[in-house]
């Protein structure tokens, strides 16, 4: 399965730490997620990156995230991170040029 990260809503942050991850989880928009495999590294990786903010950022409260699965679809969303939206979502269909499936130009 293929996974695209997406950056959502937006919220005013509060301090440096929650400012310095939105910067680094915009900077991570739209990144496509071939495999299983490079999906758990990806989230294990955001992890960690924010372990690594809150130890940068000391006197801020610090950010405890982790990944929320959906229940009816296979899309993540990270949760703890309330100023800015951060998913992955699966992708469920492809495009295909000249393929008999695709819908035919008017």
């Amino acid at each position: 399965m293929k996974y695209l990260s997406y950056v959502g809503h937006q919220l005013t942050t509060k301090n440096k730490l929650q400012k310095e991850l939105r910067e680094w989880l915009i900077s991570k928009d739209r990144i496509l997620i071939n495999t299983e495999e490079d999906l758990e590294a990806y989230k294990k990786m955001v992890v960690n990156k924010v372990s690594e903010l809150n130890e940068k950022h000391t006197r801020c409260k610090p950010i405890k995230v982790h990944w929320w699965h959906h229940g009816f679809n296979n899309d993540y969303h990270l949760s703890g991170a309330g100023f800015c939206q951060y998913m992955l979502y699966e992708i469920t269909n492809e495009f295909i040029p000249n393929s008999k499936f695709n819908p035919s130009p008017a």
